[in-house]
């Protein structure tokens, strides 16, 4: 019976020794700030305006993401709709403003939770090139997701960023991934 009182006992002291205010307490040290950006869903192919081939997605095809913006500056004057994906123009508008508000907030890194394609991207991709391989659906979403990271990190430059993967984030469809796959 003596060493159940030794094990409450003990097992009281660590309850304590682990809940106390003391080790409760916290510093401004141990508080992190961040900005959390979800659900871009950027759409190039809005754009296009039902135009097909779309002469934008054209130009894009042929130039590496590094020269997305100024293309996109000159030809992407679409103005954001509700209960649609992003427009150039709204996105540049939310990370000059997510921008502001993270130096305001004095942020420490930025998280992005994933979702940085359109819906219904590949379906989008056959429908403005005429182009139905896989090949050329992975080529442009991977240059799609390259412009979007070039784009926050030009926004978010003092800033570590991490990407997650969204269930719009994908070569082949929604809420599907090859396992081992290249993405």
């Amino acid at each position: 019976m003596n060493h159940i009182y030794r094990y409450l006992a003990f097992l009281l002291v660590l309850l304590y020794t682990a809940f106390s205010p003391a080790a409760l307490a916290t510093t401004q040290d141990s508080i992190h700030t961040f900005l959390s950006i979800a659900d871009i869903h950027f759409d190039p192919f809005l754009a296009c305006h039902h135009t097909r081939p779309c002469p934008l997605i054209q130009k894009l095809q042929q130039a590496p993401a590094s020269q997305w913006e100024a293309l996109l500056k000159k030809y992407d004057k679409t103005p954001a709709k509700a209960k649609e994906d992003t427009p150039y123009p709204l996105l540049a508008a939310i990370l000059e403003k997510a921008h502001a508000d993270g130096e305001e907030n004095a942020i420490q890194f930025v998280l992005v939770l994933g979702d940085s394609l359109a819906h219904h991207f590949k379906d989008k991709y056959v429908f403005y090139t005429h182009d139905k391989t896989a090949s050329g659906v992975a080529a442009f979403a991977k240059k799609t997701l390259q412009f979007t990271a070039q784009a926050l990190e030009k926004a978010f430059p003092n800033y570590s960023i991490y990407h997650t993967v969204g269930n719009n984030d994908s070569y082949v469809e929604n809420y599907y991934t090859i396992p081992q796959g290249k993405f």
